[in-house]
């Protein structure tokens, strides 16, 4: 991964980009008029960072870029020193991590990051657009089919394990979260996971507690049918009685 500045914008990718890309990028930072015409939709999240969803085209390409504003300004002083970790870089990281593993994922292209201050920090995560072109859907779009097929669900159930089984925490599990593209399984959201590096016994029972929470959540919010919903338990059930 390569460090390249130029004025108040630095960029991390292992990609060099030209003249063109880097200033369509910029003007998500300094254009409000193409920010706001660009913006997909918001993302609340849970983050202490405001998130917005940008998709743009360049070079005949289609590009979902994930912004963070920071406005708390002991953390933007934080971010700036290097003292802390802003949430794209983090995802870049956990996509990298889960390239290791062999687990598909919406990977993390570049990190922008625009600072004119101390004070101030924003960020850009680049991802290409995996649907375009595909019939590509999210999980839980493909859910509403009504025909759901078990390799899915066990596919899922296999890699979020194996994920923990690595030290890889994915905190943000939801069937938005997951994309199902030309048959096969893509995971996002990767800012929220994180890694750890040595094993702890404490955290994959918190993350085991967690998935559970979030399915039975995505039954009560009709996501999934309650019969869906007990099939993933009884997947989860499977691999802890293994371990």
């Amino acid at each position: 991964m390569k460090k390249i500045k130029s004025n108040n914008l630095v960029y991390y990718s292992s990609n060099k980009y030209d003249y063109n890309f880097i200033e369509k990028i910029k003007k998500i930072f300094v254009d409000k008029n193409y920010a706001n015409k660009s913006k997909y939709k918001d993302d609340p999240g849970r983050s202490t960072a405001k998130r917005t969803i940008h998709k743009v085209m360049i070079g005949g390409k289609s590009y979902f870029l994930k912004k963070f504003i920071y406005t708390n300004k002991r953390q933007c002083l934080r971010l700036n020193l290097g003292l802390m970790e802003d949430k794209a870089m983090r995802y870049y990281k956990n996509s990298k991590k889960l390239n290791s593993l062999g687990i598909d994922n919406v990977q993390g292209e570049a990190v922008f990051v625009y600072s004119t201050g101390l004070f101030n920090y924003e960020c850009i995560l680049v991802t290409k657009d995996y649907c375009e072109g595909t019939n590509g859907i999210t999980y839980k779009e493909y859910l509403k089919g009504g025909i759901v097929k078990s390799i899915y669900r066990k596919k899922i159930i296999k890699d979020l394990f194996y994920m923990l089984d690595n030290n890889f925490f994915y905190n943000d599990f939801h069937f938005e979260n997951i994309l199902l593209v030309n048959e096969k399984i893509y995971y996002l959201d990767l800012d929220a996971g994180y890694q750890k590096t040595k094993k702890l016994k404490k955290n994959r029972e918190k993350t085991i507690q967690l998935y559970k929470e979030n399915l039975k959540r995505e039954c009560i919010d009709g996501v999934i049918s309650k019969n869906e919903y007990d099939l993933f338990i009884k997947e989860i059930k499977i691999i802890e009685n293994k371990s």
